[in-house]
């Protein structure tokens, strides 16, 4: 029966890895200490003390090293769902368009802490459309401790904007403050039917640069690779702040936007960018600078 249960034991360890193993390493530590910390002398006490803090401390160093290992693989594997999914849209047509987008930042916090949603509405336009990407991210490249704290859901969007089912997703971080997310579908959508997903965000210092320090101006743009039929933006301010705007990407013969400033400080400023027919690969939004 001994024969059997090391056996058992065995296996268990080599399936479960480094935690089963100082878990595992710690009972036995801690059973076999017991008898002396209970009966024993004060010499025998001590030594027991030492070693149930040295198999803890064991066990914390062996599972962060675990958690660091298994954090290491998760990016090598979002990695590669970026790079095989960007190579799927090189190599393919175009299987979706991006007709209507309606993004609403909401800053909420003077540390630039910004809950943002995104309403997205596309037409498919292939039969295979497995995926959809989209480029988000804030004007400056924030540290990875920042990074963390980026929350991102989304779902699909029923009739009258009613919020269906969450869907699977894969971030990438870049290098420069933006992350790439690619939506997966359960099944492809049909070929010329239109969908749409709201993407919610809570992003901790997001507006950093608009709202700390020197208040830096702040950029709140789009850009797509094809097309935009309708364009909605608005930045929403804390209580009590204000700022100057103007448009970025249009010009004075662009009769198709309209940029203004909804409500007031006490209440909090939105300003509005509202646009149509935007040509494909082109940057356009609104610039803000904090009074």
């Amino acid at each position: 029966m001994l024969r059997e249960f090391v056996s058992w034991l065995d296996d268990y360890l080599l399936g479960q890895g480094p935690p089963a193993i100082a878990k595992a390493v710690l009972g036995i530590l801690s059973v076999a200490a017991l008898p002396g910390a209970v009966f024993g002398s004060l010499f025998i006490k001590s030594a027991a003390l030492l070693v149930a803090v040295f198999a803890v401390t064991s066990l914390g160093l062996v599972l962060l090293a675990d958690r660091r290992s298994m954090r290491r693989e998760l990016e090598e594997h979002k990695e590669l769902v970026t790079r095989y999914c960007s190579h799927i849209r090189r190599s393919e047509e175009p299987f979706y368009q991006i007709v209507g987008w309606e993004q609403e930042s909401v800053i909420t916090d003077d540390r630039g802490g910004t809950n943002v949603v995104v309403k997205v509405r596309i037409k498919v336009l292939g039969d295979d459309a497995l995926f959809f990407r989209v480029a988000l991210g804030c004007g400056w490249a924030q540290p990875a401790r920042c990074r963390r704290g980026v929350k991102v859901e989304v779902r699909s969007l029923l009739v009258d904007d009613k919020p269906g089912a969450t869907l699977r997703k894969t971030m990438h971080w870049k290098t420069d403050g933006k992350f790439h997310l690619y939506v997966h579908f359960d099944s492809p959508p049909a070929k010329d039917s239109e969908i749409s997903l709201v993407v919610d965000l809570k992003w901790p210092m997001m507006c950093q640069p608009l709202m700390v320090g020197k208040h830096q101006p702040d950029f709140f743009t789009v850009r797509l690779a094809g097309a935009l039929l309708n364009l909605s933006y608005t930045v929403v301010l804390p209580r009590g702040r204000d700022a100057y705007f103007e448009p970025v990407g249009f010009t004075d013969q662009d009769g198709s936007f309209k940029i203004k400033r909804l409500g007031d400080a006490e209440s909090g400023s939105r300003i509005r960018l509202k646009a149509s027919g935007v040509g494909a690969h082109r940057r356009v939004g609104m610039k803000l600078e904090l009074k």
